[in-house]
């Protein structure tokens, strides 16, 4: 028995480290070794399919990449006649949006479910409705309607899950490549100290996911950080966790075993902060690990909107206290803003604005300008669904959030009605031209010191040139040469 977990996140940089965990999940509770990872961003899917002929196939699809994931199955049912199991933070959190091409949902954390399945179709060689209604977790199709299952509980604690075997993953994840985050040629591991998040901001999914927030032990972390140094030749450890410096107790412990374990100044790390938890202590903490990022998201210069969005957690001080400290302290970060949110103002955004001018003033080393996104079984989706703006056969794919700023996929769809449009556009593009300006320098920076090389690592320099200058949806463009766009 052969499964093939499909990745569908077209980002070269990030494995796909969430089906890398239930790959070796499978391959140390089960002994199923069978497992074959397929990468849109090396593959061609439906060649691979041909060539493996799995016996089971598994997707992951966050929200924007939903549509694709019903596309790709459609199009693997007309010739194979296999079990489709689809999973992720979408189907988790709307598990009646199954459609027929899936046989199968896997809802919240994958791992347990997962194995529960594919024992079950060593056993039977088939999935029918008696076996499944015993497995927790799922959602399938039964009598022409769908059937959900118990809630899955969690895994606890976390250092049950092993540490991934990163075999499975494809080869140019380990490669060599220009880092976004240093300038310089790394291998970057996509590394989870934790699972879920303490806090409850309006707009994320996630916590709908993860439900709590767990951790990984601090041995457990440096035991991986040895893995990823050692076999996968990591220079670069990127924690990618909802929020990785959790408290400044948990960085003091996480700093003490690095240097018990002689890693201190052998590999670089990235890593999630919040503003409202910057403070001296913490930034020369990150120093001393060897961290050469962060990113924080500061969402809103505005007192008000920030107190809604992030529930009442930072303040505006906060935020712009922590761009100080990151500029004195030396530490890039990338900051995240957010606009176009459901009750906020003009003069609330050009507070934003003013944040973010202030963040490029001192020398925030990127600026990510969001417009506020309605993701399934958030409060801000809640919202959208009064509004009559969002519903459960919707067009997915406007939920991407790197949409270029200049195409109407990114228009603002949280904007209240009697917000003028034209002054939305004004204050936004101003906004965003902060960001390009740091691309600009960036990008200067690095074809004066890697000419040849920055060109070589551009990839394919009309999909940059298109969404410069002209009103291109950069997703979409990508979809269609990975033959799974709706024009395919």
């Amino acid at each position: 028995m052969k499964l093939a977990l499909v990745n569908l996140s077209i980002d070269a940089i990030t494995a796909p480290m969430g089906l890398c965990y239930i790959a070796t999940y499978l391959e140390k509770y089960s002994n199923f070794k069978d497992t074959v990872i397929i990468d849109i961003n090396w593959e061609n899917i439906f060649q691979k399919v041909e060539e493996i002929k799995p016996d089971i196939i598994g997707l992951s699809a966050m929200t924007a990449y939903y549509p694709a994931a019903i596309r790709i199955a459609k199009k693997i049912k007309e010739k194979h006649n296999i079990p489709i199991i689809i999973g992720g933070n979408h189907i988790s959190s709307l598990p009646e949006c199954l459609k027929d091409c899936f046989d199968i949902g896997v809802l919240g954390e994958g791992e347990r479910t997962t194995k529960e399945l594919v024992d079950l179709y060593i056993k039977k060689g088939k999935f029918l409705p008696n076996d499944l209604r015993d497995i927790n977790g799922i959602v399938f199709h039964e009598n022409d309607k769908l059937t959900i299952t118990e809630e899955r509980q969690l895994i606890e604690p976390l250092d049950k899950i092993p540490i991934p075997n990163y075999q499975y993953l494809n080869k140019n994840y380990s490669r060599k490549r220009r880092s976004f985050v240093t300038g310089d040629r790394e291998v970057t591991y996509t590394l989870f100290t934790s699972r879920g998040c303490p806090y409850r901001c309006v707009y994320c999914s996630p916590t709908v996911l993860w439900k709590k927030v767990r951790f990984f032990s601090l041995e457990h972390i440096i035991r991986e950080i040895k893995k990823a140094m050692g076999e996968y030749g990591a220079t670069l450890i990127a924690f990618s966790d909802d929020l990785f410096a959790v408290s400044n107790e948990r960085m003091r412990g996480l700093y003490e075993k690095l240097k018990e374990a002689d890693l201190i100044g052998k590999v670089k790390f990235a890593g999630t902060l919040r503003a409202n938890l910057v403070d001296d202590e913490l930034c020369i903490l990150l120093k001393k690990m060897g961290f050469v990022c962060t990113s924080t998201g500061y969402e809103s210069g505005n007192e008000e909107m920030l107190k809604y969005l992030k529930a009442n957690s930072v303040t505006v001080k906060q935020n712009y206290n922590a761009i100080r400290l990151f500029e004195k302290h030396k530490l890039n970060n990338f900051g995240m803003f957010i606009m176009a949110s459901p009750g906020e103002t003009l003069d609330q955004m050009r507070d934003t604005l003013k944040l973010i001018k202030f963040a490029y003033n001192h020398h925030t080393a990127f600026i990510y300008v969001f417009m506020m996104k309605a993701f399934p079984k958030t409060k801000i989706w809640d919202i959208a669904k009064e509004r009559g703006l969002v519903s459960n056969d919707m067009d997915w794919e406007i939920m991407n959030l790197f949409v270029d700023g200049m195409h109407e996929a990114n228009k603002p769809l949280m904007l209240d009605k009697n917000i003028d449009i034209k002054e939305f556009k004004k204050i936004h593009n101003k906004a965003l031209m902060y960001s390009r300006l740091i691309v600009a320098k960036r990008f200067i920076r690095s074809f004066i010191k890697h000419p040849i090389g920055t060109l070589q690592e551009m990839g394919n320099p009309w999909i940059f040139i298109k969404k410069a200058i002209t009103s291109s949806n950069t997703l979409k463009i990508i979809q269609k040469e990975k033959g799974i766009s709706t024009e395919n």
